[in-house]
């Protein structure tokens, strides 16, 4: 069975089709289960709205679950308006009471989030990596 509803699936691939240099992926992971957006490539000011959009619809449809986790090993470049986009949508989860987790946050985006005074704000899961 697919993660997400088929409305979500459908934002997440008319984004890769909109933005070739980033995908967005969709899981599932413990217990209870959190909807895991998986994103890879380059998040830049091309991209970011079209990722908060399907980031909101992803944390509308993990209120009643384990929450939402942002998976973001494999972003390989954030722009200031992704790092704008993940702090909209951890305003929202703070609103909604739905839990927000960052997975293996890129060192480079932990130093801005972390400059800015955001760090602190957002909950971190995994390792950072260079």
């Amino acid at each position: 069975m697919s993660a997400g509803t088929p409305a979500l699936r459908e934002k997440a691939a008319l984004f890769a089709v909109r933005h070739p240099r980033c995908s967005i992926s969709i899981d599932e992971c413990g217990d209870p289960k959190a909807l895991v957006l998986a994103l890879e490539g380059e998040l830049d000011s091309n991209d970011s709205r079209d990722f908060e959009e399907v980031a909101r619809l992803a944390l509308a449809e993990s209120r009643s679950s384990g929450g939402l986790v942002i998976e973001l090993s494999k972003l390989g470049y954030v722009a200031s308006m992704g790092i704008g986009a993940l702090v909209t949508i951890l305003t929202e989860s703070k609103r909604s009471g739905t839990p927000l987790y960052l997975r293996n946050l890129p060192e480079h985006a932990k130093s801005i989030l972390d400059l800015l005074g955001f760090l602190s704000l957002f909950d971190l899961i995994g390792e950072s990596r260079p």
